[in-house]
């Protein structure tokens, strides 16, 4: 469109940019302050490199001085300092930088937190930079995000960074979201624990009003805002890290709901009884032996897929897939200890403390955390049996369990030997039949 109004004459195209305020300069007691000195004359000069860093006075009040200088003005036995020039009287600058001057390098500071002489070391920046993931809320794309590309790029054409990006991949999380009650759309907010649930509605206890419910972004405004304090009190961390994994998918939005933690509750403590038992039971039988047939199938197959999804961050669905193996590994007489071993290894990163007690009980004195993730073998990802439906005229009338690699021909013969096949295709004739591979049988009569 713009080219076209450029060539017809009709307007002509322009970059403009805008960048919000970033509140350097500002005048107050915190903050990064400024490394430069002001001499008599009037010349700006930076700190001498040894005298680095500038830090903050210990000062008993940092109220506004007044004069619209920032409360640092006022601490002399700090802004008074030499002239570096010639000893002369000088001040200090007084204005601080925002926090985001910080935040904006920060990953690189974590490369190499202790070095005094650098904020990294150039073969630690070469090693570890670009940062392979940056997670963060939607807000920060034209915030924190931004402004460190900024910085970075600033840091790159000066030559002390590698890369001209800092950040690989982004991904934006999905906010916690809670329901809310107030008196009225513009009335005051309740908190949760002075509701009372009726068959009118929320209403706050005590006085019997009626109250407004509506899921929102948890904020203290609101009250409704989830301590996990409470919940980790009640439930144990790493229950309470399950039920936020699996609320959803990482990039949307999820409701909290009391509720759901009962379901992440059972399995944790169904794994419990699995390798530790509890009071009631006692933990499973062992074996050495390895896992063979359906249970080989179902092992491969879990560690497949919750490594594919932790690679996703699908940490929802990676949950599920071990709730599968769980059953999986409930239901065996004997459980293969090499089964036990993969499960607590991919179960660590969602329940970690958990995991280190199942690793523990099958003898190991390392950390699980510590052990190599498990791998799949391929091979044992091809089930031995496939369910197909066979399907008469559009309608599913059996199902049929045949080997995995039987050719069309045993396949048809079995399904047509169906007695729910036969009786479905007396009085009638064959007119086609084809085996789609490992899902259906499909017959047609006329």
């Amino acid at each position: 469109m713009t080219t076209w109004l450029e060539r017809e004459g009709h307007g002509r195209a322009r970059v403009q940019t805008k960048l919000r305020d970033w509140l350097f300069a500002r005048q107050r007691y915190w903050g990064e302050p400024f490394p430069l000195i002001k001499g008599r004359d009037g010349a700006v000069l930076p700190v001498a490199e040894q005298d680095l860093p500038v830090t903050l006075p210990d000062v008993r009040s940092y109220k506004p001085t007044g004069t619209g200088e920032s409360p640092l003005a006022a601490v002399t036995s700090w802004v008074d300092v030499k002239d570096p020039r010639d000893g002369s009287p000088a001040r200090r600058e007084t204005n601080t930088m925002p926090q985001w001057a910080g935040s904006c390098w920060y990953y690189l500071r974590f490369i190499d937190p202790h070095n005094g002489k650098a904020f990294c070391a150039p073969e630690k920046e070469r090693h570890w930079m670009p940062v392979d993931i940056y997670i963060g809320g939607a807000e920060h794309a034209v915030l924190h995000l931004l402004y460190a590309r900024f910085w970075h790029k600033v840091l790159y054409d000066l030559r002390l960074v590698s890369t001209k990006e800092p950040f690989q991949r982004l991904v934006n999380q999905g906010m916690v979201l809670a329901a809310s009650y107030r008196e009225g759309e513009n009335g005051p907010y309740v908190k949760p624990e002075e509701v009372e649930t009726t068959p009118a509605g929320p209403r706050a206890k005590g006085t019997g009003r009626p109250l407004l419910s509506v899921v929102e972004k948890m904020s203290k405004s609101k009250k409704n805002v989830v301590s996990p304090d409470v919940v980790v009190a009640e439930y144990g961390a790493d229950v309470s890290r399950l039920y936020l994994l699996f609320m959803g998918p990482t990039e949307s939005n999820k409701v909290w709901d009391p509720s759901g933690i009962e379901g992440l509750k059972r399995f944790h403590s169904r794994a419990w009884r699995l390798f530790l038992g509890d009071e009631r039971s006692v933990p499973a039988a062992r074996t050495s032996a390895p896992a063979a047939g359906e249970a080989r199938h179902a092992l491969h197959t879990a560690i497949q897929g919750v490594t594919k999804d932790v690679g996703a961050l699908a940490f929802n669905t990676a949950i599920s897939k071990l709730m599968v193996l769980l059953h999986t590994l409930s239901d065996l007489p004997e459980v293969p200890i090499e089964m036990l071993e993969a499960f607590a290894r991919l179960l660590q990163p969602f329940a970690p403390h958990a995991a280190e007690e199942f690793w523990a009980s099958l003898g190991h004195r390392d950390l699980v955390s510590h052990a190599p993730w498990p791998r799949f073998d391929p091979t044992a990802l091809l089930a031995a049996e496939v369910e197909l439906a066979v399907q008469i005229d559009g309608k599913v009338r059996a199902h049929l369990s045949v080997a995995a690699d039987a050719s069309n021909e045993v396949v048809l013969a079995q399904a047509l030997a169906l007695p729910a096949v036969a009786k479905a295709l007396e009085g009638r004739k064959l007119a086609s039949s084809r085996v789609v591979k490992g899902r259906l049988v499909v017959l047609g009569t006329r």
